[in-house]
């Protein structure tokens, strides 16, 4: 049978490892809704790629290699989103459960001063209330991009404390 420990401590380490898992599950379900939102806008979006086209200087016969072009692009860039996504939420899923912990932190880290940048970006967007239709967008994107930020800073800020927490129990990390 096994017996939990009790102490302050533990149950602080308990709730950090809960905390990291579950930041680490959040990070890739987002990347799949970035994933998802970047389909749906780029394809089923009515002829989005064309309107992109027609502001360009491209002969009409060459349209559709330059639409395969910007497909093929559009799909590696999201694999790389994904996986980034990926690569993090496991490895804090990871690192909750006392596996490998230091790849994903430096890129949660890298992804959170990003996303910080990115927040700071919205700051004139946000103010201007001339377009209620982008207004409406933009708060939903602000605030999905929060929630990103949050799940970061929680994976950053719950590593930390599983180090000291670990420390202080004699735990080796």
């Amino acid at each position: 049978m096994i017996i939990a420990e009790n102490s302050a401590n533990a149950i602080k380490l308990r709730q950090c490892k809960t905390e990291l898992a579950t930041a680490g599950a959040g990070y890739i379900i987002f990347g799949i809704w970035s994933v998802l939102k970047v389909i749906m806008v780029a394809f089923l979006r009515d002829h989005a790629l064309k309107e992109l086209l027609e502001d360009q200087t491209i002969a009409p016969e060459e349209i559709p290699a330059v639409m395969a072009f910007l497909i093929v692009i559009i799909a590696c860039a999201t694999f790389v989103v994904l996986g980034m996504h990926f690569y993090v939420g496991i490895g804090a899923i990871k690192a909750s459960r006392g596996g490998q912990k230091k790849g994903y932190l430096i890129w949660a880290r890298i992804f959170f001063v990003c996303n910080i940048i990115g927040l700071l970006s919205y700051a004139g967007n946000i103010g201007d209330l001339s377009n209620i239709e982008i207004q409406d967008t933009t708060i939903a994107s602000f605030l999905v991009d929060l929630t990103v930020t949050m799940l970061l800073w929680g994976m950053i800020r719950s590593n930390r404390l599983i180090k000291e927490l670990s420390k202080e129990n004699g735990q080796v990390i």
